[in-house]
């Protein structure tokens, strides 16, 4: 028994169309062999949002909520609230991870996603990626089973999950944490204002009149 409530933050075009449709699909399975109720809730606008809803039109055994946009104050009380599982890529994966929320993080692609996909936690990454451009799939994963067993090491250890998702956040992508690194790169460069001028980096484009 019980529910489910995951969310997806972000906006619904090309690239991101694709991995959402592979997410709808796989919770799709797993919903057909869970007693848990699913709900699941779509954050965002775009090119590809009247052809999601079409796909999601098919989906019988779950509910789709979607919201266009919400307020930061808003989304920020959606998030602590009541989403259990963040889905998102790029920098919306960071709203919920800098509250604790449970995040998986999505890649880019501009094609269907095979159905060997593998979902990771954002706290299973290399610390610099935001979501990576999918060009060749790994053959030999499964997407809904990748899936499931996030979804009961969250059932097992929601604390633990919570709090490696925070401690995340904070090492590789606090405000403190960025600007600590910046200062350390400019303390190491040898780049001089002259060198930006003489190499013409510091000319206008092309664009500009």
């Amino acid at each position: 028994g019980g529910s489910l409530h995951f969310c997806w933050i972000g906006r619904i075009v090309d690239f991101k169309y694709f991995i959402l449709k592979r997410l709808l699909d796989d919770l799709t399975i797993l919903a057909d062999n869970s007693s848990i109720e699913f709900k699941v809730t779509i954050v965002g606008d775009g090119s590809h949002l009247p052809q999601l809803k079409v796909h999601c039109n098919k989906i019988d055994n779950y509910n789709v909520n979607f919201l266009a946009h919400l307020e930061e104050s808003l989304l920020d009380d959606l998030l602590v609230n009541d989403v259990d599982i963040l889905f998102a890529m790029g920098t919306s994966a960071l709203e919920g991870a800098k509250y604790g929320v449970p995040t998986i993080l999505l890649d880019i692609a501009y094609s269907d996603v095979p159905a060997t996909y593998i979902y990771r936690w954002l706290y299973n990454r290399d610390g610099s990626t935001l979501g990576d451009t999918l060009r060749s799939f790994n053959n030999e994963g499964c997407s809904y089973q990748s899936l499931k067993l996030l979804m009961d090491e969250f059932l097992d250890e929601e604390e633990v999950v919570s709090q490696r998702t925070y401690a995340y956040f904070e090492k590789n992508h606090s405000m403190e944490k960025i600007s600590a690194r910046l200062l350390d790169a400019l303390g190491e460069s040898r780049c001089l204002w002259g060198d930006l001028r003489s190499n013409g980096l510091l000319s206008r484009g092309l664009i500009y009149p």
